[in-house]
């Protein structure tokens, strides 16, 4: 486990290309949940509390009174401090009895980086603040977009009781529909334990987060009464009038936002990336053809 551990830190903590990957794929979430289809300037004040609450742009790591306020606040919700690959990570540490200390991987390396023992515990913490930027400003785009339904359906938004409600309502969201290590189950942080496969967590949050990103669309689209057909469409067919009536759902263009990012995460995203790798690094289609005769291709197994 101790070999297995190591280099699990080195491609993760230590692997800047991974940082970058890190960035892209809690994006990627982000996106699948519609948060781009949103109006510009929430999705920009989102973003902007997002970087500061998660201390992503903060070289000097510390946060000021009210940030540490909002941040404890987030944490209280379940919704920061769960990096997927982290928790791995620091569940495999210890495993491999490395003690208690583990919570920082800054305790592991001491021995071996005993002078360079602040650059693992920077980019711990940024590793897992990039994790956290993506889940507060999907948080915030959540509450924002939510708040604009329930205010034009007719509900009092100005209450605590509803503050609250919504807090909670925006929280759940985020917790199920992006990887969040506090859902991991038992067999699957077992599994870490085996001398084969990493960060198996990780794929186990996309299957749970792909297929409750998809309920969620639905529950949101989804009309209150009984229809002939589909109750998923702007205007349906009431099953008790036989009439066309619109879709009644407060949260339906909610829905419509989550069910195109979801559709351009899953088509539009792979494309376009694999083709500005190709640009990035001068590959053409006959290379890739060629590569393909002696170098297993995944998508053909999967």
């Amino acid at each position: 486990l101790i070999p297995k551990a190591a280099s699990q830190l080195a491609k993760t903590v230590l692997s800047i290309p991974t940082h970058i990957r890190n960035v892209m794929s809690a994006g990627a979430f982000a996106g699948a949940n519609g948060i781009l289809f949103t109006n510009p300037a929430d999705l920009a004040k989102a973003f902007k509390e997002g970087a500061q609450i998660s201390g992503l742009f903060n070289l000097r790591n510390f946060r000021e009174a009210d940030l540490e306020k909002a941040y404890r606040e987030m944490l209280e919700l379940g919704i920061v401090n769960q990096q997927v690959q982290i928790g791995d990570l620091k569940g495999l540490f210890k495993a491999a009895n490395f003690g208690d200390g583990v919570q920082n991987t800054d305790a592991v390396l001491r021995p071996l980086m005993a002078r360079l023992k602040a650059i693992p515990r920077y980019l711990q913490g940024k590793y897992v603040a990039e994790d956290d930027f993506w889940k507060i400003t999907n948080y915030f785009v959540e509450m924002s977009r939510r708040k604009k339904a329930y205010a034009k359906a007719g509900v009092d938004t100005t209450t605590d009781a509803f503050a609250q409600r919504l807090k909670r309502e925006a929280s759940d969201i985020v917790k199920n529909t992006v990887p969040n290590y506090a859902f991991v189950g038992d067999v699957v942080r077992t599994a870490r334990l085996l001398p084969v496969g990493n960060f198996m967590s990780f794929p186990s949050e996309i299957i749970r987060t792909t297929s409750n990103i998809a309920r969620q669309t639905v529950s949101e689209l989804k009309h209150s009464k009984p229809t002939i057909g589909s109750n998923l469409s702007p205007y349906v067919i009431d099953k008790a009038t036989r009439q066309l009536v619109k879709n009644d759902n407060p949260m339906y263009a909610i829905g419509v936002q989550r069910a195109l990012g979801m559709a351009t995460t899953l088509t539009v995203i792979p494309t376009a990336t694999v083709e500005a790798a190709k640009m990035l690094y001068d590959v053409t289609e006959d290379e890739i053809a060629a590569l393909r005769q002696f170098v297993p291709e995944w998508s053909k197994n999967s």
